[in-house]
């Protein structure tokens, strides 16, 4: 789960792999998107969700993929990162 800030949408992840943006003060579901290929493993290491200033990353562990989601457009998939192997730690520079 993470907040993007004041006027934005809380985001969350649940455990079947699907994105969900909620409005802060109502509770009320605003958007979804599926990001992960299959379920999230409880077991192994999980996706996390980091938040700029217009874009929201994601990372699937199992395919390797980051996915930057643009959470002011019904959580649209702006662009996918293919990194190869497992992307179990994900850090973002340049804010």
């Amino acid at each position: 789960m993470n907040a993007v800030g004041e006027g934005g949408p809380l985001l969350a992840l649940t455990a079947d792999g699907v994105l969900h943006a909620h409005d802060p003060e109502t509770g009320e579901q605003t958007a979804e998107t599926r990001v992960t290929a299959r379920p999230v493993d409880p077991a192994g290491p999980l996706p996390v969700i980091l938040v700029d200033t217009s874009r929201a990353y994601v990372n699937d562990v199992a395919t390797g993929t980051v996915h930057e989601i643009d959470y002011n457009d019904s959580l649209r998939q702006a662009r996918r990162f293919e990194l190869g192997g497992q992307a179990t730690h994900v850090v973002e520079t340049g804010r």
